[in-house]
This record gives C-alpha cells, sequence and structure tokens, in this order.
C-alpha cells in the first residue's frame, strides 16, 4: 500500500480528494456544501480520522 489514498478525479489543486496517511495531509478541491441556514455564531467542527495499521513479525 502506498502512503495515500485518492478519488479517481484527483488532480493536484483542482479536482478530487487525496489522504496522506503518513503526513497526514488531506485535501479536497471543488467541494460544494450546501446547508439550510447558517448560525449567527462561529461553530466548532471536529473531524476525526481513524487509520488501521498492519504490522506483521519477522
Amino acid at each position: 500500500m502506498s502512503g495515500s489514498i485518492q478519488s479517481s478525479n484527483y488532480v493536484p489543486g483542482v479536482s478530487g480528494w487525496k489522504l496522506d496517511h503518513v503526513s497526514g495531509d488531506f485535501e479536497i478541491n471543488s467541494a460544494q456544501i450546501q446547508v439550510g441556514t447558517l448560525p449567527s455564531d462561529p461553530q466548532l467542527i471536529a473531524v476525526t480520522a481513524r487509520v488501521s495499521l498492519t504490522r506483521s513479525r519477522l
């Protein structure tokens, strides 16, 4: 497995998404997020990522 996963339409800085599980970088391009109404006060958004590692002993 390489150090990252990405969408089939990933082009850096243009489209798609890419997650590098080594550095922790996550890039999203051309996202369209829609909501009904936005609160007037700033809101905290928490994102949690879980990474599963496979380890082997020789």
